[in-house]
């Protein structure tokens, strides 16, 4: 006869408003991956731009949302993140339905200007807003869900706009773009519906930042190390991932429909020729963090910054 104490009990649920904003994660990412995997077949085969200005196109976009991160965490801190979760998204909008529309590099450097605005500041108040909305015990499954709801989203959008796109017909791929405008929309049509949560913390009466700051998080060694293996994993595979193989395939085999969807998952696993670079380095990061002394765990429990130290642990 087993133990009382060998009996697991059920986990409980996640809270309502939890389970509300990964359904809006999941919508958001679904139009994500109608886009994600044609931009540069788009900008090149369909605009008609140099491969080397529609690579220049995604750069601008991911530097552009490096340098601008550290201001929307600001204004997490300011106002809260549900605010921010309703106005990043439409801006967010305005850059998928820009680039619908676009005919020049100008323009298409426009439409990653909005994207890339809206993004920096759209992500990390996701963040803030499962932290709190869930609490420590259920927060690394909170997490674990919304990260495979985004892939999950991405990889159902992409199969079907794989399905969708050809080169010769332009308008397959301003509807793709219109739909992941109207996906931003309903994310933050979600958000509205989120009242009396999400809003910026209570000042401290000594007038202390309750949050601790950007120095009280560099000098946590863990902490340190691990935005040195992200950065290290996103450059040389994300970012390795989501503009070579396109690239190639766009001008080296002129790829038009669902071929380009299969490279992008064929390079996840770094099978093809132009995503080598991102076999050694995500080895080389695997080394650097095994050497956490076993604070990997602790460290992945929460993502640090202002806006958010209250519940790093």
């Amino acid at each position: 006869m087993p133990s009382p104490t060998a009996v697991r009990a059920p986990r409980a649920p996640l809270p309502p408003l939890a389970r509300r904003l990964l359904l809006a994660t999941a919508v958001s990412a679904l139009g994500n991956g109608l886009v994600l995997p044609f931009l540069v077949v788009y900008l090149h085969q369909v605009r008609g731009m140099p491969t080397s200005v529609a690579g220049l196109v995604v750069a601008f976009q991911a530097v552009l949302g490096f340098v601008v991160a550290p201001v929307g965490g600001a204004l997490i801190d300011r106002v809260g993140p549900r605010p921010v979760m309703i106005v990043a998204p439409l801006v967010m909008a305005l850059g998928s339905l820009a680039y619908s529309m676009v005919r020049t590099p100008v323009q298409a450097l426009g439409a990653a200007f909005l994207l890339a605005l809206g993004g920096a500041a759209l992500w990390p108040a996701g963040a803030t807003m499962v932290s709190r909305l869930v609490g420590e015990e259920q927060r690394s499954r909170a997490f674990g869900i919304q990260f495979m709801l985004l892939n999950l989203g991405i990889g159902i959008g992409g199969l079907v706009a794989g399905l969708v796109v050809d080169v010769s017909r332009p308008r397959t791929f301003e509807l793709l773009y219109v739909g992941d405008a109207v996906t931003f929309v309903a994310y933050a049509l979600i958000m509205s519906t989120f009242v009396g949560v999400g809003g910026a913390l209570p000042q401290d009466p000594s007038g202390e930042d309750p949050t601790g700051g950007y120095v009280d998080v560099l000098r946590d060694r863990a902490m340190v190390r691990l935005s040195i293996v992200s950065l290290l994993l996103l450059s040389s595979g994300y970012g390795a991932s989501r503009s070579s193989p396109r690239r190639w395939s766009a001008s080296a085999h002129g790829w038009s429909r669902s071929g380009t969807s299969a490279t992008r998952s064929r390079s996840s696993s770094g099978s093809s020729t132009p995503c080598a670079w991102s076999r050694v380095v995500p080895a080389a990061a695997s080394s650097l963090w095994s050497g956490s002394s076993g604070r990997g765990r602790g460290c992945c429990s929460g993502w640090p910054s202002r806006s958010t130290r209250t519940w790093w642990s």
